[in-house]
C-alpha cells in the first residue's frame, strides 16, 4: 500500500495516470473495509486486496508510462559525508541525496523514486555550451520538462518544444559538489534525435535535479506545468501537489 500511496503522490502531473492509481486506491479502500466483516479471514482478505492493489497500480503504469533520462545520464550523490559521488541515473537508488540548484547554490534533495523502464522512446540531447566554449549534453525524453529561460524569466517547457538559441542555467564548473558552487548560463547549440530502448524515471523531492552538469526539472508528465508564468510558482505548484510526508520511508 505504500508504495502505491507514493506512485499517487508522484504520479498525478499526468491527469491519466492519477485518475488511473486513485481508482486502484479507491478499490483497494473499499476492498479492506469489506474484508472487516470477513471475521478470522480478514488478514487473508486485507493481503488480497493489498496484492490486487499491486497489481493495479502496475497495470497503470505500464498504460501511463513516465519518460525521463537517457541512461548514463549523471548525478552527484551525498553519501556517508561525501559530496562528490557522480553516479549514472539508472544506479540511483530511491532515498538517496542528489544534488540541484536552489536559488542559485547548489543543494541535496532526497530521490522519491527512480525506476529504469523498458521500452523504446524518442529522446532529445541538448548540447549546451557556456561562454567559455565549455559544452555539455544531457539527453532526456521528448515529454520530459526542462527549465529555459524565457520572456525574463525562467520557464518550464516541455523538451519537444524548445529551440536552438534557447538558455538553460548549467554548473559553472566541471562537479557541482560543493554546496557553495556557481552556475552560469549556456546556450543550447544542437539537438539530436534518437529512439533508445531504456529510459529512467527519476523523480526528487525539489522536482529538479543537477543532471550532466545542467539544471532541469524531474517533471516526466504532460505539458501542464507550462502553463504557469515562471519555474519557481510551477515548482511550488507541483510540490503542493504532490507533497509526501518527510519522515515515509520510500525504498
Amino acid at each position: 500500500m505504500l508504495a502505491i500511496a507514493v506512485l499517487v503522490q508522484i504520479g498525478s502531473a499526468s491527469n491519466r495516470l492519477a485518475s488511473c492509481l486513485a481508482t486502484c486506491v479507491s478499490g483497494s479502500a473499499t476492498c479492506i473495509g469489506a474484508c472487516m466483516f470477513a471475521g478470522p479471514a480478514a488478514p487473508f482478505c486485507m493481503a488480497a486486496c493489498g496484492a490486487a492493489c499491486v497489481a493495479c497500480e502496475a497495470q497503470c503504469a505500464d498504460n501511463h508510462p513516465a519518460r525521463c533520462f537517457l541512461d548514463n545520464v549523471t548525478v552527484h550523490v551525498v553519501e556517508q559525508g561525501h559530496e562528490d559521488l557522480l553516479r549514472k541515473v539508472q544506479d540511483v537508488e530511491t532515498g538517496e541525496m542528489v544534488f540541484t540548484m536552489v536559488n542559485g547554490k547548489s543543494e541535496p534533495t532526497e530521490v522519491l523514486w527512480n525506476r529504469r523502464v523498458a521500452g523504446t522512446s524518442d529522446f532529445l540531447t541538448f548540447v549546451v555550451v557556456a561562454a567559455s566554449g565549455r559544452s555539455m549534453e544531457i539527453s532526456v525524453t521528448d515529454n520530459h520538462n526542462l527549465l529555459v529561460f524565457r520572456d525574463g524569466t525562467t520557464r518550464v517547457v516541455q523538451a519537444r518544444d524548445v529551440h536552438l538559441g534557447e538558455v538553460m542555467r548549467g554548473a559553472a564548473a566541471r562537479d557541482i559538489s560543493k554546496m557553495s558552487h556557481s552556475f552560469e548560463n549556456v546556450t543550447i547549440k544542437a539537438i539530436r534525435l534518437a529512439q533508445h530502448g531504456y529510459r529512467n524515471e527519476l523523480i526528487t523531492r525539489h522536482g529538479t535535479v543537477m543532471a550532466n552538469g545542467v539544471h532541469v526539472t524531474t517533471i516526466c508528465d504532460d505539458a501542464y506545468y507550462a502553463r504557469f508564468a515562471d519555474s519557481e510558482s510551477a515548482l511550488k505548484d507541483w510540490r503542493r501537489a504532490h507533497r509526501t510526508n518527510a519522515t515515509t520511508p520510500f525504498r
